[in-house]
């Protein structure tokens, strides 16, 4: 009798040892396909860094010289609204490369105080032609609406990801609703917020409760291979977490979905002085890539300063030495050998040691938090940029 209750025993034992083997193969498992996912969105890092910085001296040219076309340009002039569209796309086109790499370590965008209600109907002008005419945007814009101190183009990207998205729940058409309003939130993820508020409310087929769980999960998408890259929503998260918003989302199926994005009011007193412009100051530009060279030079020129160009360390020392008066400002790209540190300036010799630097760089490896601490007479700019983006960080760092 003894005997039998340890056999028993015993089975019992080996069932629960093949259990917990089965469990622990189970999680083998999930941590294979978990390292698997992991290593692939190492790769599509890997492969978007790589190509990040040659794509960024594209839409450097493209924004560039778009928007100096644009400051050129008559306001009844009927090319106008085909610029805005060329501006808007290369910007949105930054915007998604930057996002591919939102885990990692992307550049703090330049902010500036922003109309929500301006960008909306911009953005919605410019869409009209993919949204179609089966689609009705209905607009209901509170016109006391408060503004925002944010990065333009990520507004505007923002606002496309979601209009898009609704269109793609539509198939056979149907409606958008945007309103705007000014609203003061008391128990908000981050805490009380006076906020500006955009809903974007879609007549589509909505999702059910694990697609929405997952919404803003990046690489997460419902559309088929080739339709989408899963990054719509997670960089719509990304912006309003950053800019000290929040967003929200809820849906049913059948009855379409509601985004509503919140983001910090920015009062008008809050604006900071606008920097007196400089008309006398000379800039040596060292850029290895003509078109951003050239970009630059004639965006420097157009507001006053006098430029010298290089593409690389041998042609600024030649530039340098050449010019008889100061040099006030070296504009460089970091990726140039020598360039980083003051190795520009040591090259250049001890008689341009007072020169102030502002580093350029396209590869998204290079953080603006980098460069925080960096001596004063010093700036970092990422590219691609806008012209005023460049023209306000030169002023700033001439100081005159």
């Amino acid at each position: 009798m003894k005997r039998q209750a340890t056999l028993s025993e015993a089975l019992a034992e080996v069932e629960r040892l093949g259990a917990e083997l089965e469990q622990e193969r189970e999680r083998a498992r999930r941590l294979d396909d978990e390292l698997r996912e992991a290593r692939r969105l190492e790769a599509v890092g890997r492969l978007a860094g790589g190509v990040a910085h040659d794509f960024s001296n594209i839409l450097a040219v493209i924004t560039g010289y778009s928007e100096l076309m644009l400051k050129r340009m008559d306001p009844t002039d009927p090319l106008r609204t085909g610029a805005e569209s060329i501006r808007k796309a290369a910007v949105w086109g930054l915007n998604l490369t930057q996002h591919m790499l939102t885990t990692s370590r992307a550049a703090a965008p330049v902010p500036m105080s922003l109309d929500i209600n301006a960008v909306i109907g911009g953005v919605v002008r410019t869409l009209a032609p993919l949204l179609g005419d089966q689609i009705q945007v209905a607009l209901d814009l509170d016109p006391r609406l408060g503004r925002v101190r944010v990065n333009m183009g990520q507004v505007e990207q923002t606002l496309m990801n979601l209009l898009l998205n609704a269109r793609d729940a539509m198939p056979s058409g149907g409606r958008v609703t945007i309103e705007t309003g000014n609203v003061d939130l008391e128990q908000g993820p981050t805490g009380a917020l006076r906020a500006v508020m955009v809903r974007i409310t879609d007549t589509g087929c909505g999702m059910d409760d694990a697609t929405l769980s997952r919404a803003f999960e990046p690489y997460f998408t419902t559309k088929a291979p080739g339709r989408g890259t899963g990054l719509g929503l997670a960089t719509v998260f990304a912006f309003v977490s950053q800019s000290g918003g929040h967003v929200e989302a809820a849906s049913e199926v059948g009855q379409g979905s509601t985004f509503t994005v919140y983001l910090p009011r920015h009062d008008a007193g809050d604006e900071p002085p606008v920097a007196t412009p400089v008309a006398a100051a000379t800039v040596l530009v060292l850029e290895p890539e003509p078109g951003v060279r050239d970009l630059i030079a004639e965006i420097l020129e157009l507001h006053g300063y006098h430029v010298l160009s290089a593409r690389d360390l041998d042609e600024a020392l030649a530039a340098s030495t050449g010019h008889q008066g100061p040099i006030d400002l070296v504009i460089a790209d970091l990726l140039l050998p020598g360039v980083a540190g003051d190795g520009v300036l040591q090259r250049l010799g001890p008689y341009r040691a007072s020169a102030r630097v502002l580093y350029l760089s396209g590869d998204f490896e290079d953080s603006v938090e980098d460069y925080r601490g960096l001596n004063p007479g010093r700036g970092f700019l990422h590219k691609p940029f806008t012209v005023d983006a460049l023209v306000q960080k030169v002023r700033e760092i001439v100081g005159r």
